[in-house]
Parts: structure tokens; C-alpha cells; sequence
């Protein structure tokens, strides 16, 4: 039976302050190179959003969370 191995990664950003309508999602933050996740045999299984909200109840995604697994050698 195949075994296999899982590596979960997470890219993630806050928001700006802003007056009213102003405040907006930040730049995403992490490190995440999916060209050398593939060459060292890594598989993306999933993608997972986690949302957010402004302080005005606006929703925003906040989080993506990426799954990886590759076989066991």
C-alpha cells in the first residue's frame, strides 16, 4: 500500500486602517514557491480560505492554507 507524506503551508494578510471605506486587504505574506514544491515531488491536494472581516463587517480572505503530499520513498 502506498504511504505518503503532507506538507501544509499557509500565505496570510492583515488589512489596512483606513476611514470608512478606505480600509482594504494588505499584501499577502509567506513563502510559498509552488515551481520547487513540484520539482521536490510535492502534490497540491487542496486550497483552504479562511475570511476575515473589516471593522465596517466587510469580509475579506485573510488566509489561504495549501495542502501538499507526496509518496514516502
Amino acid at each position: 500500500m502506498q504511504k505518503w507524506e503532507y506538507k501544509a503551508l499557509s500565505l496570510s494578510r492583515g488589512y489596512k486602517h483606513g476611514f470608512g471605506s478606505n480600509a482594504h486587504a494588505g499584501s499577502w505574506e509567506g513563502d510559498l514557491d509552488m515551481q520547487k514544491m513540484g520539482e521536490d515531488g510535492w502534490e497540491l491536494v487542496s486550497v483552504v480560505p479562511i475570511s476575515s472581516f473589516f471593522e465596517n463587517g466587510d469580509g475579506f480572505t485573510s488566509e489561504l492554507y495549501f495542502y501538499f503530499k507526496r509518496p514516502k520513498p
